[in-house]
């Protein structure tokens, strides 16, 4: 499962394992909840382990197979700089921060996980390895199809809400920086 933009965390960075973690949405607290589950459910006396891996965003190929999902940013942006997709919708500026991790050093960490032997412990370990911006990671899949498209993104619609509140009366109850 991988653990996207599931908790808040707005202490030092990057976060460690044991670092407090404050749900933002319903998913992010089943996230949470299935980790606590899973320790619960193993008791220290039992002589049986829980080991639990936070899976960042998990980008790369495996055996010449890479990811053709356009929902995700790396090839989405890798299809816009090869010409085979019009262009990419960014969210804000493009200043936003991601963790990425390689799919073969997950490959790694599971490995290293069923291999490791705590009887009776609980262990979490963040499995993530290289954070990024998202306008550097447009601009690396530029450089990796040897194309620089500088257009090639965009920011997202912004709707109008005009015709609304012209209508009804609506108007937002708080703007952005106290909502």
């Amino acid at each position: 499962m991988p653990h996207r933009r599931c908790v808040r965390h707005c202490g030092p960075q990057p976060f460690a394992e044991a670092s407090a973690i404050k749900p933002m949405n319903p998913y992010a607290q089943s996230k949470l909840r299935a980790e606590e589950f899973l320790r619960a459910a193993s008791p220290g006396g039992s002589g049986s382990s829980v080991t639990i891996l936070r899976l960042f965003n998990v980008a790369g190929a495996v055996h010449g197979r890479g990811d053709d999902d356009l929902s995700r940013i790396i090839p989405k942006a890798l299809a816009v700089a090869a010409g085979q997709e019009q262009r990419l919708q960014v969210n804000g500026d493009g200043s936003a921060l991601r963790d990425f991790v390689r799919v073969s050093d997950v490959a790694d960490a599971l490995t290293l996980a069923l291999d490791s032997d705590h009887p009776g412990e609980s262990q979490t370990y963040n499995v993530g390895s290289t954070p990024a911006s998202v306008a550097e990671i447009i601009k690396v899949c530029g450089e990796v199809k040897r194309r620089s498209r500088p257009g090639m993104w965009c920011t997202a619609d912004l709707p109008d809400g005009v015709m609304l509140s012209r209508m009804a009366g609506v108007v937002p109850a708080c703007e952005a920086a106290t909502g």
